[in-house]
């Protein structure tokens, strides 16, 4: 089984540097590069894990958060905060909101794809 990921952030080379990273280790990637089509793309793909900045074009990650969470009641999609925002409080709305993990940038990319596995391992039990 092939796990999908979504990759939504509106900086190309962090995007891009995720990609291939997860890519290279088998997983089918997508992304986006504001909230609404990354919205838009989790509706239509499915997505098993998102990989979500915080602070995104036209509805920021939290809003997207809450929507997946909230209105689709989606529990079972793994959803990894990936921001610069590292305050105390910032960590603490991102859990609130729905998030499985928050990372902050710069982030070291061992354990992000640590978390993306051990996440995925989670919802394939």
């Amino acid at each position: 089984m092939t796990f999908k990921i979504l990759i939504i952030d509106d900086e190309p080379d962090i995007v891009d540097a995720i990609s291939f990273e997860l890519s290279r280790l088998g997983y089918s990637i997508s992304s986006a590069s504001n909230g609404e089509e990354g919205y838009a793309l989790y509706l239509k793909e499915k997505p098993d894990l998102i990989i979500l900045d915080i602070r995104l074009p036209k509805l920021t990650g939290s809003a997207l958060c809450r929507r997946i969470r909230r209105d689709n009641e989606d529990s079972a999609t793994a959803i990894i905060m990936l921001t610069c925002l590292d305050d105390d409080a910032d960590r603490i709305i991102g859990r609130v909101q729905g998030a499985d993990k928050y990372i902050t940038k710069p982030f070291d990319r061992e354990y992000l794809i640590n978390c993306v596995q051990t996440l995925l391992a989670d919802t394939s039990s």
